[in-house]
């Protein structure tokens, strides 16, 4: 039987120079687009399933999973030891080049969606995946309408600003701004500013 943690909060924790340091040096070299959502933010050291440390050793239990993307726990070895096998193997191609474990996860996915729905676009984050999303529906609808749900996160790109959007190839040198009218604007921004 273990003892349960007794619990302090975050503010009555002793701080480090080194997690001073690293706060500090955050607000100096990284964007101001890339806040904290403390005062006296965690300086997260290391994590194992569902437990995170800091730089000073305190031991947290992790209910945020880093905007969702640890929901299976931190250092999970059954993902670990996958990641790790593939990494060992082969780490990157691109798309530029085919591979088995693509193919096979597009011709997964083919067998379980319905109707046509038999070709995959496999992206590098939620963002691209969202931006996509609503360039192929614009493309299919014409359309500049979008539902998305207040305060939620839907990426940092410009799409879910209140900044235009301006696309067209680098090749090319033209560039068109896509400016929805102002009301749409506000049905766009996702995240909270």
């Amino acid at each position: 039987m273990t003892t349960p943690a007794q619990f302090v909060p975050a503010s009555q924790l002793a701080r480090s120079a080194r997690s001073e340091e690293a706060v500090a040096k955050h607000k100096k070299y990284l964007w101001p687009s890339v806040t904290n959502y403390f005062q006296q933010p965690l300086v997260a050291d290391r994590g194992e399933m569902q437990h995170l440390w800091d730089v000073e050793g305190n031991k947290y239990l992790d209910f945020f999973g880093g905007i969702l993307t640890v929901s299976v726990g931190h250092c999970n070895p059954k993902i670990t030891s996958k990641v790790n096998a593939q990494v060992n193997r082969l780490q990157h191609t691109s798309t530029l080049y085919p591979n088995q474990h693509i193919v096979a996860l597009a011709e997964k996915i083919a067998q379980i969606t319905p109707g046509n729905l038999q070709q995959s676009f496999f992206t590098n984050s939620g963002t691209e995946a969202n931006e996509a999303a609503i360039l192929l529906a614009r493309m299919s609808t014409g359309s500049y309408d979008v539902v998305a749900l207040r305060h939620a996160y839907s990426g940092g790109s410009a799409l879910f600003s209140r900044r235009p959007v301006l696309t067209g190839s680098v090749s090319s040198s033209r560039f068109s701004r896509i400016e929805p009218p102002a009301s749409e604007y506000a049905a766009a921004l996702c995240a909270r500013r």
